[in-house]
């Protein structure tokens, strides 16, 4: 506790940087940024807004170094230890000199893709290699079964696969991960600590829930082997399922009433806890990322420290603002 409130302090007599390199341009004088990533999103975004001694750069306007499709890299720290925050792409042309806003995505390339794939049978994975061939693929095995496609870009049928499948993407360093939501070993995840009275600015936004607060309930559509169409639903009060209220909902291929059953009561888990939701505001350190985990400590109430998946992170950055990290959990972890 002592080494985080030292970090803190320290803090508050850095001197904080932001650079944003678009192109082969760097412009190290910015106004804002913000960056929002989930792992239900396909791609990490960015909004970037210049300085105006951009207005016009080595004699001409700014904006005539900038167009849709270039590539972008946010940095920001304390001091000159920079990181990066995102890597992308421009999304559209800038079509006013000032101020400058800059939206940024991941997508850009992916959107520029036409498929035109007929599969008698297919995985997911295949599918995939098909469509994004030059990022590295993590997925699970799963099979699509009959697919017909028709001049979709990559992150149309990417699109597809979250409102057909319930399944989500992301892209982070050139791997391409498919997935449903929050599948993941958490061997792999980097744990960080919050203390609710240490290096958290802000907490009010957390709020603790009891079991039975909930009255949720999750729905799992599959097809029988009759080849009918069927609900499967888990209640997390049997005894009240009318006023239930639905946390989730999803489309499941290839599997039993079963399966179906025992996926549906982990996603009731995963939403159902003693616990807080909610986001909680740090400041630029830790490096939290979604599909991270986080242990929130509160010295006065220890009963309720316990350690939860990241669902979301917004990052953002002002010159005149500081640093604000603000991190979005999902279900309790510990």
């Amino acid at each position: 506790m002592k080494s985080i409130l030292s970090t803190l302090l320290l803090m508050a007599y850095l001197n904080m940087f932001a650079r944003v390199t678009i192109g082969n341009v760097v412009f190290d004088q910015v106004n804002s940024f913000s960056i929002a990533s989930s792992v239900k999103n396909i791609s990490d975004t960015a909004v970037v807004v210049l300085a105006k001694e951009y207005k016009k750069l080595a004699g001409k306007p700014a904006i005539e170094y900038i167009k849709a499709g270039d590539a972008v890299k946010i940095e920001c720290g304390y001091e000159n230890d920079l990181h990066t925050e995102f890597t992308g792409f421009v999304k559209y042309g800038i079509t006013s000199e000032f101020p400058l806003l800059i939206e940024c995505d991941e997508l850009y390339p992916l959107r520029q893709t036409d498929f035109t794939l007929s599969y008698e049978k297919v995985s997911l994975k295949q599918l995939l290699n098909d469509i994004a061939g030059s990022y590295k693929i993590e997925c699970p095995d799963t099979n699509l079964g009959k697919l017909v496609i028709r001049h979709a870009s990559t992150v149309e049928i990417l699109n597809d696969l979250k409102d057909k499948w319930g399944l989500f993407t992301t892209i982070q360093n050139n791997v391409l991960s498919v997935g449903w939501p929050f599948d993941y070993k958490p061997s792999f995840t980097k744990l960080h600590t919050y203390y609710i009275e240490g290096n958290t600015k802000n907490a009010r936004y957390l709020r603790y829930r009891f079991i039975e607060d909930y009255n949720a309930k999750v729905n799992i559509r599959i097809t029988g082997t009759d080849g009918r169409n069927k609900t499967i639903t888990a209640y997390s009060n049997e005894r009240n399922k009318e006023d239930s209220r639905t946390v989730a909902s999803i489309d499941a291929r290839n599997i039993t009433e079963a399966d179906a059953l025992l996926r549906a009561k982990s996603l009731l888990k995963q939403n159902v806890y003693e616990g807080f939701e909610g986001y909680l505001v740090g400041y630029c350190v830790p490096r939290v990322k979604p599909g991270d985990s986080v242990e929130i400590v509160n010295k006065r109430q220890p009963t309720r420290n316990g350690r939860y998946l990241v669902e979301a992170v917004n990052l953002l950055f002002s010159d005149t603002g500081g640093i604000d990290r603000e991190v979005y959990i999902s279900y309790k972890i510990a």
